[in-house]
């Protein structure tokens, strides 16, 4: 399997669990087309993290690799925030709403338990990465 493919395997994976993030934080009580909204936004935020990790995580060792993941946290809520401002609010600026979930990921109660899931993640896709074709 080539890395490409991997990547996007992973991404797609990765970003279905960290959909569950955002239900921690209440977004999954206001009805189905915000879930698929989400989820569908988790999905392309964890594939586009993972491509932007890919090159770096390569040549990684343990401590950048820690590193990369508490970046990871607020890099992909940006991207989260901005793709999920996009899709439902039109009318909002998608770059702030990014901004903000960039900064409440790490400022909120919950970033206790997400920045070691975003190194863990981030340790996931290396060892991916890595895994013999």
């Amino acid at each position: 399997m080539n890395i490409p493919t991997r990547i996007g395997i992973f991404g797609s994976c990765s970003g279905l669990i960290w959909s569950l993030a955002p239900g921690l934080c209440g977004y999954y009580q206001a009805g189905l087309s915000l879930v698929l909204t989400v989820t569908v936004c988790a999905i392309i935020t964890g594939i586009l993290v993972s491509f932007a990790l890919f090159k770096p995580l390569l040549k990684a060792n343990r401590r950048i690799t820690i590193l990369l993941g508490v970046l990871a946290l607020p890099f992909g809520a940006f991207c989260w925030g901005f793709l999920f401002f996009l899709c439902s609010s039109p009318s909002d600026n998608p770059f702030f709403g990014g901004l903000i979930f960039a900064f409440w990921s790490v400022a909120n109660p919950l970033a206790i338990i997400f920045i070691p899931c975003a190194v863990l993640t981030t340790f996931l896709l290396r060892k991916w990465l890595l895994m013999p074709r």
